[in-house]
């Protein structure tokens, strides 16, 4: 089991970063959501934690007393008036994506309960994992308890009955563990990177795969070994997985890392509410199915989340140099709105209604409408920033002085001075070193052969011959 000493516990409060709880609710008839939500109370809260609370849409009553068990405990209230709508979970979490400013999110289902220092675990994990390891993500694994065992699990659990709970689920004749999640839901993440691959797919309702459409998207932006079969999806249980195939197996380590350190949540039993029917499910699973083909097939993705109260980086184009989530790390509220639908006599208004900071631009001579979109951008002194490939293999520029040639981002006065001989060297090796290699800009045919080896095929052993290269540019 993990366990923390009371000085380690104290040394976590007031950190650098902060962590938001992330709850989604909606009341229901088969059990007080109210009452779920109180538990919390029952644990050792780090200084740098906080709860927030979405309300989606329940009814008057029980909307009143979330609101105000918030109130007292200094949680963060959120309603959101669907009252009239189905329950959409992923709604629901983009909402507290958008609302939230901590730097990172726990997304908790508001059945979950665990040891009464838990959060002084996660904090721990986050400060190890994610911060000093950049790990993307924390799995919590979950054990959901029986009915019965359920009753017993309204008040603070230590050291003892966490122990015992997790041996539960080790015993095959266990009445307590109606099942076992080697890996669940119950996430911890960047809210930056949640919102920069897009949040929760809305076209999700209700709950079932929404987290794993969320999940496989993440997966995507992490540079590890992908298992084969990477976007196939199997349902089997994670603990009858045996194969390094599909994307589970990959996100299943995640949940391994924290059981091995002894982390666990447990969802306390309740019937199945409406929104979790069959029907529903299969028809998120379909959803799920065809997103899964698109992201295997092509580039295609949800847009990052833009939040609405805060300033816009406006791109014109989906051009994937600029339009990629490495670029939206600099410009993290971005808008994209499409430079072949828009209508310059309204460009000022489209800035004026989405509180444009930046714009992000291609080549702004690329075609006349882009160049008087530049033109004007410039007159009315917005910050335009031009974002290319650059010249050497897997790099960008992002240049806020204007394209190439025009920037005076290259101007001598810049870099004349902090050349010292050292970096000179320095570069004159990875020049060396870099034309030696067979990289090239853009996949080519055949390997690169490099000058010499080019000349000596044309032209043989000759020594008088003198090969002129030219290479043309079309005007777009």
């Amino acid at each position: 089991m993990f366990e923390v000493s009371k000085k380690s516990i104290e040394s976590f409060d007031n950190k650098s970063y902060s962590v938001d709880i992330a709850i989604t609710a909606r009341s229901r008839e088969e059990y007080d959501i109210v009452e779920r939500l109180k538990l919390r109370a029952n644990y050792n809260i780090p200084e740098n934690f906080n709860i927030l609370l979405v309300d989606y849409g329940s009814e008057e009553l029980a909307s009143n007393q979330l609101r105000q068990v918030c109130q007292d405990k200094g949680y963060k209230y959120i309603f959101v008036d669907t009252r009239s709508k189905p329950f959409n979970n992923s709604h629901a979490r983009n909402v507290a994506i958008l609302e939230s400013d901590a730097d990172y999110l726990i997304f908790e289902d508001i059945d979950l309960i665990s040891h009464v220092d838990f959060y002084y675990w996660i904090n721990i994990q986050i400060k190890s994992m994610l911060i000093d390891r950049n790990w993307p993500f924390l799995i919590i694994p979950v054990a959901y308890l029986s009915e019965k065992f359920s009753e017993s699990m309204y008040t603070a659990i230590n050291d003892l009955e966490y122990d015992n709970i997790i041996s539960e689920i080790f015993d095959e004749d266990s009445d307590s563990i109606e099942f076992h999640a080697a890996a669940s839901s119950h996430m911890i993440c960047s809210r930056k990177m949640a919102k920069l691959v897009g949040g929760f797919d809305e076209s999700f309702e209700g709950w079932g795969f929404e987290d794993s459409d969320f999940w496989l998207r993440f997966l995507r932006k992490v540079n590890i070994e992908k298992p084969r079969d990477f976007y196939r999806l199997d349902t089997r249980p994670y603990s009858n997985q045996t194969q390094w195939r599909g994307w589970r197996a990959l996100f299943r380590i995640f949940a391994d890392i924290m059981a091995s350190k002894g982390i666990y949540s447990f969802h306390i039993w309740h019937q199945k509410a409406e929104h979790r029917s069959e029907h529903i499910r299969k028809r998120n699973h379909k959803i799920f199915q065809e997103n899964s083909k698109r992201y295997a097939q092509s580039r295609w993705e949800l847009k990052p989340l833009h939040n609405t109260s805060e300033p816009t980086d406006l791109f014109f184009s989906e051009n994937p140099h600029s339009f990629n989530i490495h670029v939206f790390h600099h410009f993290d509220n971005p808008l994209l709105v499409s430079e072949t639908n828009l209508d310059l006599n309204n460009l000022e208004d489209l800035l004026e209604k989405y509180d444009v900071r930046n714009v992000i631009l291609n080549n702004p001579y690329g075609n006349s409408k882009r160049q008087i979109i530049y033109e004007r951008l410039k007159e009315l002194d917005i910050p335009v920033f031009v974002v290319e490939r650059g010249a050497l293999p897997n790099s960008i520029y992002i240049d806020p002085n204007g394209f190439c040639a025009e920037s005076i981002s290259y101007s001598e006065e810049i870099w004349k001075d902090v050349l010292t001989k050292d970096k000179i060297d320095k570069t004159q090796s990875f020049i060396n070193e870099y034309k030696s290699t067979s990289i090239v800009l853009e996949s080519q045919s055949n390997e690169a052969i490099g000058g010499e080896n080019l000349k000596y095929r044309i032209a043989g052993a000759a020594n008088n011959t003198k090969i002129l290269f030219i290479a043309l540019q079309s005007p777009s």
